[in-house]
Order: structure tokens, then C-alpha cells, then sequence
């Protein structure tokens, strides 16, 4: 992972590879789509999105994958629609060399954001 000193998410998203820029701006725009009050910070030196003061998500650049970590809950909701990426207990990874999976991002985000709600 290339590490980050950026102070916010646009700083993180222009320091990587023309391809990176792409594909980090359509993923913060796809959680602003489904989750357009999460509030964005750089924490663990990712971009990371809170809602209702609550984590909501993050991302990050590793060496071959983009990392999002939409935290252990959804990821064990969609556990069958997850079968293809290389997941742990909070993480999916997503391979440089595929396009992102949208609409797969978007259920992972509204799940996290319907268990915040339920739980506030």
C-alpha cells in the first residue's frame, strides 16, 4: 500500500495512477450515490466515510487491489454474493485488473448504513 499523508479524500485520490484516479472517484461517488450525508475524513490513513458518527466505510490502495472495507457486517450478509474476491473478516479486494463492481458496492454500503440506522 502506497502510504498516505493526505488531509483529505481528494489529496489521497489525486496522489495515485491516472487509472487509480478513476477508479477511487467513481467508488467515493458510488458511496455519496447510495449514502449522499456520509461525512469524509482520512482515518487509518484512508479515505473513510462516517454516517450518523458511525463508520461507515473505507478504502485504500494496496500493491494489486483496491481494498473496501465496508466493515464485518455486510460482508458476512453478502457472503454469497462476494465468492470470486478475496474477503476477510472486514475487507473485499478488489483486483486493479477489474472493473468495479457497482452495483455489489452499492448493497454493501445501504446494508452498512440500514444496521447504523437500526442501531442509533
Amino acid at each position: 500500500m502506497k502510504e498516505s499523508l493526505a488531509k483529505n479524500i481528494d489529496e489521497f485520490i489525486l496522489s495515485q495512477t491516472p487509472e487509480l484516479v478513476e477508479k477511487l472517484s467513481e467508488l467515493r461517488f458510488v458511496i455519496k450515490e447510495v449514502c449522499p450525508e456520509a461525512e469524509e475524513s482520512i482515518s487509518y490513513m484512508m479515505p473513510a466515510f462516517k454516517y450518523k458518527g458511525k463508520p461507515l466505510c473505507y478504502f485504500g490502495v494496496f500493491k494489486t487491489h483496491i481494498g473496501f472495507f465496508p466493515t464485518p457486517g455486510p460482508i458476512a450478509f453478502y457472503e454469497n454474493d462476494l465468492k470470486g474476491y478475496k474477503c476477510s473478516k472486514g475487507t473485499v479486494q478488489i483486483p486493479f485488473k477489474i472493473e468495479l463492481p457497482i452495483e455489489l458496492i452499492k448493497k454493501l454500503v445501504a446494508h452498512r448504513m440500514k444496521t447504523i440506522s437500526i442501531n442509533s
